[in-house]
Formats: C-alpha cells, sequence, structure tokens
C-alpha cells in the first residue's frame, strides 16, 4: 500500500535507521492502523507493533550501555 511505502522510504533515507527515523515510522504506522476497521486485525498489528518496540527498546539498552 502507498503508506507501506512511505514508512520504507522514511527508514531507508540517510543510511540505516535511528531511533528517530523509527519512532517516526512508527507513529505513521499507529495512525495508518487507527484508520482500519477489522478489530481483530487491529488487535494483532498493535500486539506485533509492541513486540518491535521491546525488541528496539532492548536494542538501544545494549548499544548505549
Amino acid at each position: 500500500s502507498k503508506d507501506i511505502d512511505v514508512l520504507r522510504k522514511l527508514l531507508g533515507e540517510g543510511g540505516e535507521p535511528d531511533g528517530k527515523k523509527i519512532g517516526k515510522a512508527l507513529v505513521k504506522l499507529a495512525d495508518h492502523i487507527d484508520g482500519l476497521d477489522n478489530a481483530e486485525l487491529v488487535k494483532g498489528v498493535k500486539t506485533r507493533l509492541h513486540s518491535l518496540a521491546r525488541l528496539l527498546r532492548s536494542e538501544g539498552e545494549e548499544l548505549t550501555a
């Protein structure tokens, strides 16, 4: 979809994605999810986003430690 292409472009700008780029992409994705009608689909996507956020947070803590 168009929104996913925008996210890919945002993450791919300027080399490796950093925390700010990832955060902006997640906010855009969350805004897109709010527009979905199917409650079960939304719940599944939100669960995956929370898992991704936990992974990113743990990776970031390891990098800065």
